[in-house]
C-alpha cells in the first residue's frame, strides 16, 4: 500500500462546543513559503491538493497528526481521522 498523503479529521476548537468534520490535514509540502511569499497566489501541496482545501500541514506525517489529538497543542484538538492515500495510476 502507498504511504498516506494526508487525512480527513474531525476537530474541536477549544472554545466551541460542537466538533467539526472533514478538515483536511496534508502530509505534503506547502506549495509556497508562507513566511516569505506573502501575497503570492494560492498553490498546491506536493501531492497536488489545492492549498485552499488544506486546514493544516502536518510535515511530520501521521505522527504529528496523532500529537494534535492531545490537549493543549493548539486552539483545536483532533478527535479522529481517516488516512487518505494517493490514487495509483493504471
Amino acid at each position: 500500500m502507498n504511504n498516506p498523503i494526508g487525512a480527513y479529521a474531525t476537530i474541536q476548537y477549544t472554545d466551541e462546543a460542537n466538533p467539526i468534520e472533514n478538515y483536511y490535514f496534508s502530509f505534503g509540502d506547502a506549495g509556497f513559503d508562507y513566511e516569505n511569499d506573502e501575497g503570492q497566489d494560492w498553490g498546491n501541496d506536493s501531492y497536488g491538493i489545492p492549498d485552499w482545501d488544506i486546514f493544516y500541514y502536518c510535515n511530520g506525517g501521521e505522527e504529528e497528526l496523532k500529537s494534535l489529538m492531545l490537549d493543549g497543542n493548539n486552539d483545536f484538538k483532533v478527535l479522529s481521522y481517516e488516512l487518505i492515500y494517493e490514487m495509483e495510476s493504471v
